[in-house]
């Protein structure tokens, strides 16, 4: 809203900002010895591709739909933080 983007133009910058952050926080957990090589191969290869199915499907879809999505997504997300 502040910078007055719509919504498809607004999830693209949050995972522009979002992906580079997660590859730091990875490679510190990594380097610590927090993370096991298997869980992080699974998980990432589910990362890359739905980021690219997501990229793909965000050419197609309506802002609403994008917006529905994504707050479907961040509930689930919250539930099981609370969870």
């Amino acid at each position: 809203k502040v910078l007055n983007l719509d919504a498809k133009s607004s999830h693209a910058t949050a995972i522009a900002v979002i992906f580079p952050l997660s590859l730091i926080s990875t490679s510190i957990y990594v380097i610590n010895g927090y993370i096991k090589s298997l869980p992080l191969v699974s998980v990432g290869l589910g990362v890359v591709l739905g980021g690219l199915l997501g990229a793909f499907a965000l050419k197609f879809l309506p802002p609403k739909a994008v917006r529905i999505i994504f707050a479907i997504i961040m509930f689930i997300g919250g539930i099981k933080l609370i969870i």
